[in-house]
This record gives C-alpha cells, structure tokens and sequence, in this order.
C-alpha cells in the first residue's frame, strides 16, 4: 500500500497499459496485488485439497461400478446420470482399469461476509489461469520495481509447477516413456495461456505437442501402437537434402491434455457424440451463421430435454449442410488419432484431464460435494458450499420433479437469489436477481420452470470488495492444483480476477475484467503443498 499509494493516476493507468502488452492482449492486471496472509493460504491448500480428493475418490468410485454414493445415499444417481447426459459422457464406464483419476483443478472461491471461504463453483480439467501465475508476478515487478523487494519475500508460484513436472516424469517412467503435454497451437487458442502453459512446462523438462486436427505433420505426431504411445519427430527432407528421413520415436508414458478431452480420438465410442456437438456450437457461434439457423440449431439433436440426452446424426447433417470439410457422408472422418483412449484404458499410458472426469464441473454436481467430503473422507469440509438449492427434486424412482419451494421463495424475493444453468460457463447462464428487473426475473423463472433439471439456485452472496484505480471491484480466488495418485499440489499464490462492481455482478475477465496479481503474506513452506 506504500508503494501503491505513491502512484500517480497516470502511473496506474501506465502500469494497466504495459500489462496488456506483457499478456500479448489476453488480458489487464490492475496495479494494486491481492495479498492472502500465511493463514489464508493454509486454508485454501487444506480446503482444496480436501475438496479434490474427495472428487477423485467419487470418479474411482463411480468407474469401479461400485457406486458406494448411490447405496448411502449421499447423491441420488438421476442426479449423477443427469450430469453426465448434459456433458455427454455418459457410456463410458470402461476406464476403470486406467487408473488416471489425475486433473487439473481451481475451485472459484470467495470470502464471504463473515469472513468464511466458500466454493462458488468447481472447475475441472482445462482450467484458465494455469498460464498466469508467473506472469503476472513477473509482470507486476517490471512495471512497479518498487514492489520488487516485498514480492520476493513472498511464496513464488514457480515451486508449483517444478513439483508437477517432476510429479508428471515420475508417472510417466512408471510407464516406460516421456511425460508429454498437449495443447492447442495458437491458431486454435482463444488467447495465448496455451503458449505460457508450453512454455513453463518445456523449461521444466516436459516435452510438448501442439494438437492439430489431423495427426499428420513433417514436425511431428503421435503413433498408437500395441505396446503404447509414441511420439515421432521426423527431420524434414528440405532440411537434409538428399538424405533419408531418420525419425526419433519416444514412448510417452504419461499426458497432459492442456485442451478439451473430446478433440482426441474424436471417434471413441460416445466421445463421438460430444465432439460432433462441439463443432455445432462452433459453427453456430460463427458471424456467418443466419439468425434464424441459430434459432433451429439450439435445439438440434436434442432428444430429451429432461435428461439431456443428445442424438448426433441431425447435427452431423446440419454441419454437411454448413460445409464442414472435416466431415465425411458417414460422419466423422479419422483424424490419426484413434486409438489413443483404448490406449489409456488398457493402462499403457496415463493422462491428467481425461475423458470422462469433466461431468464433475455440471453445478447439479456442486451441491453434493460437501457431502461427498464427509463419505469418502469421515470430515468436515474446510471450505464450505455456498447455500445452494436445486430446482428439481427427485422422486424414489428417480423421476425430476420441479422443486415448487425454492421456485417461490425467489419470486417472492428475487434480490436474495441468483440463478446458474448447471451446464453453464464462463459466466454465461448466471442471472443475479439483485442485478434484475422483477419481470426480467420472473421470465428466467419461467424458464427455470419448464427445465428445472438444468438450473440451480444459489444464496445471494456479496464478494470482497478492494478499491484500485479510484474504482471498486469484485474479486474472487482460484487456487490450481494438480490432482493425481500421488497427492495433491496446489500453487504457492491464488489466480485472481476482479470486475468492477457496477457491472452485472460476475467476475470474469470478459466482462471488463481484470487479473489481479495474488501475493501470498509469507514465504509457504514447500512439503505442505503436498497433502
């Protein structure tokens, strides 16, 4: 606070600017950090790797066919089954056997007015913010080299991610090969975390592979073999003329799939079905898509409105209609991908973020997941749910029925609720009842009414509140950590983004968002990362 209370509006809006171009235009920091004290961080280390553990242990519980939550009852399995028909991973309880419960995971966490940590929501799998740690402490020390002394004294974010490059290579000699991430080439990035996230990983020893949508190329790509993975580095024949091509084969032994699941072996059994609905929300998202198309397309292929259940062949049509060179008159054309989840389920290599894990980020799920705590792990949650009510209820058959008490609370008193679709992202399908109309209110309502297997309702709670920039904004916390066999590693800092509060009352970075740099008071002890 004395070196930011020093700075000159101009100064700020200086630092602003500088930062958008450290973040090649993904996103702004604001020139004041967030710091947590030494307490704070043992908090959310302990509460989120509590909270992961408990999610790893129900996705081994689930695959295994056990299903030990549905006999205790601690989550109804139509609420389960629901969540995995909306993310369309359903049918695929074969990957038992592979024993990659690894993921990557973030929990939105905010303070609430007590003073309490509270999960607002959990992420799973391709998070954001992975990317941003180091950068933007980097990029708060360059500008502000007033800061330089304090922010060195602080834990450093660069802990976290040697421990999971080391943790990565072990599991992968455990496999005989390589730990090898993968992740989208700019040209298929929304923004450009995918190049920070290579290059972190390849200076601390973890080869990389830029994901294209035909696993062909003079540089490099994978070949699915009986024994595993491989990864083969041709030397390109302009570079050595006249001379053979002599390629390099390493095995790979574990991966890191820093993108969605689905674009791998897109033919796999029902993986099949999510990637074809993929590229229909893309073509869909187009600006050359007719209003109208985008009207009918809404509901293509959806074949049950209550359980979520989708048929691929409508919206394989549509998209040959569109144009879409990837599909063929059978549908989905091979992409040289194939095999690589058989692969993984016989147990011949290992992945973080695999297919069939992501059904968890569904907030249908989220208020289960305090429960889930106290089943699979006999405790109490360190960091509790915010109040959440479902909009449905279920009948001792299983039958979604509209949970009428909730739905009138809120009309009666909108400002005390919000309302998230369960399948929601990005801050999309959020609609905060204090930031609304009653009529505006009421229509959602309605809505909510008609699907009420798709929504939730949440007890309104205010975020934490910091003053930059003669400006007040909103600020949650996502502390990352790496999940897998070994344990739980969770970074040194949180990620932290802020809006301001004026506007609609979601913190994400697209809606006038920024990054706030995540300090923590002092320096963390490094073997209580691992828990």
């Amino acid at each position: 606070m004395e070196v930011y209370s020093k700075l000159s509006p101009t100064d700020q809006q200086k630092f602003v600017d500088q930062s958008v171009k450290d973040f090649h235009g993904d996103n702004a920091l604001l020139p004041l950090p967030r710091v947590f004290s030494a307490e704070d961080m043992d908090i959310l280390k302990k509460g989120v790797s509590q909270r992961a553990r408990a999610l790893q242990l129900f996705l081994k519980d689930y695959y295994s066919g056990q299903k030990g939550y549905a006999t205790s009852g601690v989550i109804p399995e139509a609420a389960v089954q629901a969540a995995l028909n909306r993310s369309m991973e359903n049918g695929l309880p074969d990957f038992s056997a592979s024993k990659s419960f690894n993921f990557w995971y973030g929990p939105d966490v905010l303070r609430d007015s007590n003073g309490n940590f509270r999960v607002v929501e959990d992420n799973l799998g391709f998070i954001g913010g992975m990317g941003d740690l180091a950068l933007a402490r980097k990029s708060l020390i360059k500008n502000i080299p007033e800061y330089k002394d304090a922010v060195n004294k602080t834990a450093s974010p660069d802990f976290f991610y040697e421990k999971m490059a080391e943790n990565y290579k072990a599991m992968a000699q455990e496999n005989g090969g390589i730990a090898l991430l993968i992740s989208y080439p700019p040209k298929m990035s929304s923004d450009n975390e995918d190049v920070r996230v290579r290059k972190i990983f390849k200076n601390h020893g973890v080869e990389t592979f830029n994901f294209r949508e035909k696993n062909n190329s003079e540089i490099n790509y994978l070949s699915m073999e009986k024994d595993g993975l491989y990864l083969i580095t041709p030397k390109p024949e302009k570079a050595f003329p006249g001379r053979t091509k002599v390629p390099k084969k390493k095995k790979v032994g574990h991966v890191i799939l820093d993108l969605e699941s689905q674009h791998i072996d897109a033919l796999y059994d029902k993986n099949y079905r999510r990637h074809v609905f993929d590229e229909v929300e893309n073509v869909v998202e187009g600006t050359n898509v007719p209003k109208a198309d985008r009207l009918k397309v809404a509901d293509l292929g959806k074949r049950d409105p209550i359980t979520g259940e989708w048929d691929e062949k409508p919206m394989v049509k549509w998209l040959q209609t569109r144009g879409k060179k990837l599909f063929g008159s059978s549908g989905l054309e091979p992409t040289g991908y194939e095999g690589f989840w058989e692969l993984v389920k016989d147990g011949k290599v290992s992945v973080t973020n695999q297919l069939g894990n992501e059904f968890i980020n569904d907030k249908g799920f989220y208020p289960y997941v305090e429960d889930l705590i106290r089943h699979y792990l006999n405790e109490e949650p360190i960091l509790k749910n915010i109040e959440t009510f479902p909009a449905v209820t279920f009948d001792k058959n299983g039958n979604a029925v509209p949970n009428q008490e909730i739905l009138a609370r809120a009309k009666k008193s909108p400002a005390d609720y919000v309302i998230k679709g369960v399948n929601g992202r990005g801050g999309d399908s959020v609609w905060i009842g204090k930031k609304m109309t009653q009529a505006e209110f009421e229509s959602v309502l309605g809505q909510v009414s008609k699907n009420p297997l798709y929504y939730i309702f949440q007890k309104y709670t205010p975020l934490s509140v910091i003053k930059v920039m003669g400006e007040d904004y909103i600020v949650d916390a996502r502390l990352i950590s790496d999940v897998s066999s070994t344990g739980v590693i969770s970074a040194g800092v949180p990620w932290v983004r802020a809006t301001p509060k004026s506007g609609n009352g979601k913190v994400n970075i697209s809606d006038r968002g920024k990054e706030v740099t995540g300090i923590a008071e002092n320096p963390v002890d490094c073997n209580k990362l691992l828990h």
